[in-house]
């Protein structure tokens, strides 16, 4: 995949359909659908006994990431508020390894596509309030960082009838009461909102053996996959605007596993019982023929719920039960860091502010990044000395690296624009790219840098050494996509130059 043509466009494009994967869906699935990228696939192990371990193969490892949650010693006789204390507690963890390993695979080639697994045992009341709850928390966090949520399949195993009505009520009013993620995405995102997942299910197993069967049958195909993911390369891609039927034809030449198809929210049911409906029909592209005369022959049998009034379900909780805003835990400053830059880019600077006041409070060793966050807020709140002190002071931690990489002059470059130095910001974008020729952000820095001095040569020497190392620089990209798409009655997602600040936001 062209690394320098994706990733970077984000509009929203409300005349078209919401699963459409044209590069600028909020579902990474989707999204990396036309594209020659392997899968991260994540278990996040809820048991007890860590069962899930037992499924990967020790040949399958490199193509398989697995997190056992660390399960504290509880009582048997455990409460549902010492449950709830817990699971705060143990949160941040979780989140912390799902960060860290995201940008690891991003880094080798996924391009951010993530299917995650949760699996617990559903008489197990700890795991079952972890299945419950924890998807939320990982699909906020995710689109707080990325502006992509990840396809979420929670698979619940056991359980006599009470138990498994207790899970289905518990989640009902995620799936049902909960706003979207199609809120944010079309920029009407509002302070202390979560958002339900919609390319989130549930699959409830009778048993472990129903779900061994499952992931015996998909990992030695998500393993041939990604070979062939490997093998073709990222620069293999299909480009332009493609709708469902296009990435299904596209898919259906080499992909093993149709994970796509479990995103088309007009058919997929948020809830499935293994023994009444069996997901490898979906999932195996190679398990209906019927595909090659009708792509969607997979489908047809299916439609999502409005709601779960046939199920005469128990009265459920409350999301924010004993929760902070955001549902982020006391303490778990990497996570809030992800949800104040996300505020950020909607313009939302005083709530923003007042999140890093309360993190302040909280913890006086924030990491230095910290700085940065409440000078852009300050700045765009007009209280621009302020701003400017806590930027310079920023810079100069950043400056004294003695070994700094293209990532440090590139984040030092952004620096110097918010201080108004703008030849200093064109010097260090420079070094940048002397260090890492891919470095996209740097190209930006620079073509913003030469437009402030209103320097036509800064900003053709800018373009000229994009060229020359093949490099297309995003905010020229955007540019012109936004000319050639004016007649159409576009919204833009706060991405233009008038912004510049918002292409601080790692890609």
């Amino acid at each position: 995949m062209a690394e320098n043509e994706n990733k970077t466009i984000k509009f929203s494009l409300p005349f078209l359909n919401k699963t459409m994967p044209n590069r600028m869906d909020y579902c990474s699935i989707s999204y990396t659908e036309p594209v020659y990228v392997p899968t991260q696939l994540l278990f996040i192990d809820c048991t007890k006994k860590r069962v899930a371990g037992f499924f990967v193969q020790a040949d399958m490892e490199s193509y398989i990431d697995y997190f056992a949650v660390f399960r504290p010693e509880t009582n048997s006789q455990s409460n549902s508020e010492e449950e709830k204390d817990l699971l705060i507690k143990i949160r941040p963890q979780i989140l912390h390894y799902l960060d860290i390993s995201y940008q690891q695979y991003i880094d080798q080639g996924t391009a951010g596509r993530l299917v995650i697994w949760l699996i617990s045992d559903l008489t197990d009341s700890f795991g079952q309030r972890m299945l419950t709850e924890l998807p939320l928390d990982i699909s906020n966090m995710f689109f707080w960082k990325t502006g992509k949520i990840p396809l979420i399949i929670r698979a619940g195993v056991g359980g006599n009838k009470a138990q498994r009505q207790k899970y289905i009520s518990s989640i009902q009013e995620q799936y049902f009461s909960l706003d979207s993620f199609s809120i944010p995405y079309q920029n009407r995102h509002r302070k202390n909102k979560i958002y339900n997942n919609e390319y989130d299910i549930s699959i409830l197993f009778s048993h472990f053996s129903a779900l061994d069967r499952v992931m015996k049958h998909i990992l030695p195909l998500h393993y041939e996959e990604s070979e062939k993911a490997i093998a073709k390369g990222e620069n293999s891609t299909k480009s332009g605007m493609l709708g469902v039927e296009e990435s299904l034809n596209f898919s259906l030449q080499w992909r093993k596993l149709d994970w796509f198809s479990l995103t088309q929210t007009q058919y997929i049911p948020r809830l499935w019982f293994s023994e009444h409906a069996d997901i490898l029909d979906i999932l195996d592209y190679q398990r209906c023929p019927e595909r090659i005369a009708d792509l969607f022959a997979p489908l047809k049998n299916f439609r999502r719920e409005k709601n779960w009034d046939n199920l005469k379900l128990p009265r459920y909780s409350k999301v924010m039960w004993k929760e902070k805003p955001y549902r982020v835990t006391t303490g778990d400053y990497q996570t809030r860091e992800h949800l104040i830059q996300f505020n950020q880019r909607y313009g939302l600077w005083k709530h923003s502010l007042k999140l890093i006041e309360h993190a302040q409070k909280e913890s006086l060793d924030l990491p230095v990044v910290w700085r940065k966050l409440e000078a852009i807020s300050r700045y765009y709140l007009g209280q621009k000395e302020h701003a400017q002190k806590l930027f310079a002071s920023y810079r100069m931690c950043l400056d004294d690296d003695p070994m700094k990489s293209a990532e440090t002059y590139d984040e030092m470059a952004r620096i110097w624009l918010m201080e108004e130095q703008y030849e200093n910001a064109y010097n260090c974008g420079l070094e940048a790219i002397a260090l890492d020729k891919q470095c996209r952000n740097a190209y930006d820095a620079l073509v913003l840098a030469a437009r402030c001095l209103k320097s036509k040569d800064h900003e053709d020497r800018a373009i000229l050494l994009a060229q020359k190392n093949k490099v297309v620089i995003p905010i020229i990209i955007r540019e012109e996509l936004t000319r050639v798409m004016r007649g159409v009655q576009l919204q833009q997602f706060g991405q233009s130059h008038k912004k510049w600040w918002q292409f601080w936001k790692r890609k």
